[in-house]
């Protein structure tokens, strides 16, 4: 992403017209050097499917690639709590589109995150047959698990950034819903090296503050010209 130059009183992007930029300091856009870590507190650790349940009853997003044009929407919405062979387990539907078709699949999961039944293509499975569906649902971790063990430090230690050769070139902040009320949303840009190729690379990263914790929402990285990987939460309701 390029710097837009923004001012207090803008919109941040992806926010919505009617949402204000706050401007990080008097200088508007530019950052402070000296404000201590981007981010107060920790972030979110959802490294299994069985965390993402316990605390968000939705969540949505989306995946797109510029350079291949190509694009991925998942979403899992909880449906309730329903006893399967007398254990109590949470009942799900998980759904991934792309390219214009949709695959919806049922799941029903325990506390201890173990698959006791599921349902795929209106065909019922046991517990040995679903543990396929749970793989498959692995891939919604990535944005979630990678980004908060990989550049957490970057966010939460003083300048933290500066160890992976990033930049901070912009700050801003303003508030969105993503489904239960506005959340105080963060968007930082960096500029790095590309290692590969010696090129500047940018990086724009949108962070929620929901509930006393931080989380990753969105994230774009321009490789080039129209070569951009997008990745944004559009939905995310607390349990």
């Amino acid at each position: 992403p390029q710097d837009t130059g923004q001012t207090d009183g803008q919109t941040a992007p992806g926010t919505g017209t009617d949402t204000p930029v706050e401007a990080p300091s008097g200088d508007g856009a530019e950052p402070d050097d000296d404000a201590g870590p981007l981010i107060e507190g920790e972030f979110y650790r959802l490294d299994e499917i069985k965390d993402i349940i316990a605390a968000f009853s939705e969540l949505e997003y989306t995946f797109e690639d510029g350079a291949t044009g190509s694009g991925l929407s998942v979403s899992y919405t909880l449906q309730g709590q329903e006893t399967v062979g007398g254990t109590v387990t949470d009942h799900i539907i998980i759904s991934y589109a792309s390219d214009g078709e949709t695959v919806e699949s049922e799941l029903w999961i325990d506390e201890d995150g173990n698959p006791r039944k599921s349902k795929m293509d209106g065909m019922e499975l046991g517990e040995a047959e679903s543990s396929f569906v749970v793989m498959s649902m692995m891939g919604m971790l990535m944005p979630f698990t990678m980004y908060a063990s990989g550049w957490e430090d970057a966010f939460i230690q003083e300048k933290g950034y500066e160890h992976l050769g990033w930049r901070v070139t912009q700050q801003s902040s303003g508030t969105r819903n993503l489904g239960a009320g506005d959340v105080k949303v963060q968007e930082i840009k960096f500029v790095g090296k590309d290692f590969a190729t010696n090129q500047d690379l940018n990086f724009s990263y949108e962070i929620a503050q929901i509930g006393n914790q931080a989380m990753f929402i969105g994230w774009e990285t321009e490789v080039g010209p129209g070569n951009k990987v997008t990745y944004r939460v559009t939905r995310l309701i607390p349990r």
